[in-house]
């Protein structure tokens, strides 16, 4: 160990470390062990057995919390309760859709082993969006998660309407991801720092209701509400949704939605919780937001053809 990598660094990822070993190991041997598609079945064993690994080194960190959160990195990793909250969700998603993917897969034409690897790759992403506390981090998650699951909308390759799917997702992800990008850089310019912390202390100083500030609430909020598909920012979640594999959907629709929403809580409850007129404003807003996707959401399925 160093100073720029010690033992609490080590702690703070470890269960991403596993999730990535594990994802690797997969795609290694699928490629040199397992080229027979007859045997791919034992690589949803290395599926299930990464997530007890990581499972194990969860357990492991909900220990040490109890002499206080777990920091690494010089801040830009924070494992609390809530962190760990949200990747047991993502463990037993993860699970769970590996193992009902094998029949699917199989039936479909597509059993590939980096299927596995990219379930795998996405929930490593999760967890840095639930336990980050540093914008770089932060953005590094979501585009870690972004990116396998752009792919695994469009697995089916010989699917048009994956493939169709995919593109929408990949065009308007990418779309959303600049009003979030925005939004970051003006906080960086507040606090000239990326650690959340620091963007606390620096919106705290501003007045009431400073533009610089709310045009940075406004920004980054667009962009999350696409990523959790909240309306009227869900426009791309039926075309993604019907034309991505069944058991891909489950795992977007779950694993994805809860890993926005700790991204979303991590921001609106951190850097941004100290302009408190605002978020008298936006704690509302935010309801409203939740009961009009309910409700869209409903009066989609009615309008929706009878064969769909």
């Amino acid at each position: 160990m160093s100073e720029f990598y010690n033992s609490m660094d080590h702690n703070s990822i470890l269960p991403a470390m596993m999730l990535v070993l594990f994802g690797c190991a997969i795609l290694l041997f699928d490629f040199w062990v397992f080229p027979d598609p007859r045997h791919r079945k034992y690589l949803l064993i290395f599926v299930v057995l990464g997530e007890i690994f990581t499972g194990y080194s969860l357990y492991q960190q909900s220990i040490q919390l109890q002499s206080g959160p777990l920091t690494g990195f010089h801040g830009a990793v924070t494992v609390d309760g809530s962190a760990l909250f949200f990747n047991w969700i993502f463990v037993i998603a993860a699970m769970l859709v590996a193992i009902v993917s094998y029949k699917y897969l199989e039936n479909a034409g597509e059993h590939h082993g980096e299927y596995y690897s990219l379930i795998l790759f996405a929930q490593c992403g999760m967890y840095f969006l639930a336990t980050g506390t540093d914008l770089v981090t932060l953005f590094i998650g979501l585009e870690l998660m972004a990116l396998c699951f752009y792919v695994m909308v469009g697995f089916l390759r010989s699917d048009k309407r994956s493939n169709e799917a995919a593109i929408k997702y990949l065009l308007l992800g990418a779309f959303s991801t600049g009003f979030l990008v925005y939004g970051f850089s003006i906080l960086y310019g507040l606090a000239d720092s990326t650690n959340l912390m620091s963007i606390v202390a620096a919106i705290s100083a501003k007045p009431a209701w400073d533009p610089v500030v709310f045009l940075a609430l406004a920004t980054t909020a667009v962009g999350l509400l696409f990523k959790i598909s909240a309306a009227p920012f869900h426009m791309w979640a039926p075309d993604a949704y019907e034309g991505a594999p069944t058991t891909v959907t489950a795992y977007l629709s779950v694993a994805s939605k809860a890993a926005s929403i700790a991204f979303l809580l991590r921001l609106f409850y951190g850097p941004l919780a100290p302009f408190a007129s605002t978020r008298q404003v936006w704690e509302p807003l935010m309801s409203v937001i939740a009961v009009l996707t309910l409700t869209r959401h409903q009066s989609d399925q009615h309008q929706a053809p009878a064969g769909l």
